[in-house]
């Protein structure tokens, strides 16, 4: 839930860093967009990481353009941390392989891996360029 919150969070702060802090991004404005995504993750409220985002948009409305820049800039830089973080610890720790795991490569495989390929005559190189209808 927590995950689904902050990305709820950063793409609402995108769309309105993208309609250029107009206040425009949600039908009745920024501060009206966190108070819905509040009622809808209130158990998050005291969240300690996510509180102090939130309450600094508080009063978007009346926040001048620099203030407004700052503010969504800074949110969503903390929502990215936010997310690589738990992104990070929730991904699945990789198993190392043994070299007994690896499977052989068959002798007739291993040998044409490691040989060169033939040489290409000039009218072989030069049907690489004909498209794929003509020939």
């Amino acid at each position: 839930m927590r995950l689904q919150a902050i990305i709820d969070l950063g793409k609402g702060l995108r769309a309105e860093r993208d309609t250029d802090y107009q206040n425009t991004a949600h039908p009745d404005g920024l501060d009206a967009f966190v108070d819905d995504w509040l009622c809808t993750y209130h158990t998050l409220v005291d969240d300690a990481e996510l509180k102090p985002i939130v309450t600094k948009l508080r009063g978007y409305y009346d926040f001048d353009y620099p203030t407004r820049v700052n503010r969504i800039g800074t949110a969503i830089t903390i929502l990215r941390v936010l997310y690589k973080a738990y992104d990070t610890a929730t991904a699945p720790t990789p198993t190392p392989v043994r070299a007994e795991q690896v499977p052989e490569i068959p002798a007739v495989l291993s040998a044409s891996i490691t040989q060169t390929p033939p040489k290409r005559t000039a009218k072989q190189r030069a049907s690489d360029n004909v498209p794929a209808e003509v020939v």
